[in-house]
């Protein structure tokens, strides 16, 4: 039976400020990425998903859709290359809600009507 690591109980009070700070530091490398760079790695990015798994048996896939002024992956890639593909996988987005703290999962098509 292969073993397993233990991992040390995190506290409440020290997991939400390291989580903050992890945040704000990793935002702040991403939005420091030049543009040319942030469309490589998305480019590697969809090449590095079909390459290694199976999206054409998966029933699903939650991605988001990237807001490029944050400099986030251009997940579009991976979405087009479904649809050219006809894949019978099913994209989903997370959608946030009018209170600004709930996200709601909607599936993405060809003809959905972005906002």
């Amino acid at each position: 039976m292969p073993q397993t690591k233990s991992h040390p109980p995190q506290t409440k009070s020290h997991s939400p400020m390291l989580k903050a700070e992890l945040r704000r530091q990793m935002l702040a490398r991403r939005r420091a990425l030049p543009a040319a760079e942030v469309a490589a790695r998305s480019q590697g990015l969809r090449e590095q998903l079909f390459a290694h798994f199976p999206v054409a048996d998966w029933r699903w896939l939650s991605v988001f859709l990237p807001i490029p002024h944050q400099h986030e992956p251009d997940t579009w890639l991976l979405v087009r290359e479904i649809w050219a593909r006809q894949l019978p996988t099913r994209l989903a987005v997370p959608v946030v809600q009018p209170d600004g703290q709930t996200l709601r999962h909607f599936q993405l098509t060809p003809e959905t009507a972005l906002v």
